[in-house]
């Protein structure tokens, strides 16, 4: 069988690998696409090769050098482009039937947001208690994982520290949250009073990396620690710094919860100006969905109630 007639028989693996193959373009890379896509680099390799051996083509370079697409790479990302597009468009025309009938809402969560859950909680009860039939799917994840899950069709509102934005989505500020550094109770620096911390102990300290950051400021801050460790989680980032030996940057509401009990403390001496912002992220296509827009309104409704409700607490 030729190459060509190979393509015109496209299986269910192909177009697994055609989506790998644009991710990892998407993302400008086999490191980059790591979190994405929830893959190892060698894991990614392997998927690529598949792929330029399935179509006879080297598609792109990587090295020292850096990542690069050939000229047959280039067309056959442009191929992807279209093919997803329609894929989307169809899943776009499901949903609008659907939403005739209620149908089913899909939402991915930063998991930074627990912080917030009774939020949360209030706009799902406020979801529940509508007329509208509906069924809910929800996940918790990382930022990078909510951005992939909405650019390839898996969810239909993302909600947290979305990293960048993507094409054809609808991003609606929630609130903006301050992050802090901070050390676990079995951490050499946690019974050390805040004027015993010098700047070469807090450069020595081990730190556990974001995957993506949304400022450069929270980047510089965890490039001053020696990182030995990453994870786009928070909860995960909450574990290691438990653990004792690494240190990281959690947004304070988030972390309010182990500060109380004990467990964390704020080591005040890094100091943050920028703040995180949390979005309510939509993709345009399923924007006029009824359950999206109730989803979307009550959330908006929420996080201005509770900013409101804080500001008059702390005033």
């Amino acid at each position: 069988m030729s190459q060509q007639d190979r393509l015109l028989n496209l299986s269910e693996k192909d177009i697994l690998l055609l989506k790998i193959f644009e991710s990892v373009v998407r993302a400008g890379g086999y490191t980059a696409a790591e979190a994405c896509l929830n893959k190892s680099k060698s894991a990614i390799s392997i998927h690529i090769s598949t792929l330029e051996a399935r179509l006879g083509k080297t598609l792109c370079h990587r090295g020292r050098s850096g990542f690069s697409l050939t000229p047959e790479g280039e067309q056959i990302y442009k191929i992807c482009q279209d093919l997803f597009s329609d894929l989307n468009g169809y899943r776009e025309r499901l949903n609008h039937v659907s939403s005739l009938v209620g149908g089913v809402l899909r939402v991915a969560l930063d998991d930074t947001i627990y912080g917030h859950f009774p939020v949360l909680e209030n706009v799902f009860e406020k979801i529940n208690n509508g007329a509208t039939t509906k069924f809910l799917e929800v996940y918790f994840t990382s930022p990078e994982r909510v951005l992939k899950m909405l650019a390839d069709g898996e969810a239909d509102i993302g909600i947290g520290a979305v990293p960048r934005e993507i094409p054809e989505t609808k991003a609606y500020l929630l609130y903006e949250e301050s992050l802090a550094l901070y050390c676990g109770a079995k951490h050499p620096l946690f019974h050390k009073n805040e004027d015993e911390i010098t700047d070469s102990e807090l450069a020595k300290c081990e730190g556990v990396d974001f995957w993506a950051y949304q400022d450069s400021e929270f980047e510089a801050a965890m490039n001053s620690f020696s990182v030995t460790a990453r994870s786009g989680q928070a909860m995960a980032r909450l574990l290691l710094v438990l653990s004792g030996k690494w240190v990281t940057l959690l947004p304070r509401d988030f972390a309010a919860e182990w500060v109380a009990s004990g467990r964390l403390r704020e080591i005040r001496r890094v100091k943050i100006a920028s703040k995180q912002k949390y979005y309510a992220v939509v993709r345009s296509e399923i924007a006029s969905n009824t359950l999206c827009k109730q989803m979307v309104h009550e959330l908006k409704r929420a996080f201005v109630t509770d900013v409101h409700c804080r500001v008059l607490a702390s005033s």
